[in-house]
């Protein structure tokens, strides 16, 4: 059953390194060509380097759903926004939280995690 029209905001790279502290894995683009071919009915946009709020005023959305250990950017409150916000349950995260990725492969954690 269709709800509405998908965006998924994809991080920029300097913001994921300043909130981070590292960069992530996967650059801005590819992150954005993966969400792309797994969601082609999604409006997929990158964010803004500088104001954070600037997609979710450009897009004007109902609700924002957050991945499970996401948190606002800094600067950026749940009651300075115009609708709800809701975060989504874990998938596998045994199986593809970043941290537990970057541990098989022996490369260092960020700070957060």
């Amino acid at each position: 059953m269709k709800k509405g029209v998908l965006y998924v905001v994809v991080a920029r790279n300097t913001t994921v390194k300043r909130i981070k502290g590292i960069l992530p894995e996967h650059d801005e683009q590819s992150r954005k060509h993966a969400i792309e071919k797994l969601y082609p009915d999604a409006v997929v946009v990158l964010g803004d380097t500088e104001d954070y709020s600037k997609p979710i005023r450009d897009i004007s959305p109902d609700l924002i759903l957050m991945g499970y250990d996401q948190k606002l950017p800094p600067g950026l409150r749940q009651k300075d926004l115009s609708c709800p916000v809701e975060r989504l349950e874990a998938f596998m995260p045994y199986k593809y939280k970043s941290s537990l990725l970057r541990k098989s492969q022996g490369t260092p954690s960020g700070p957060n995690e």
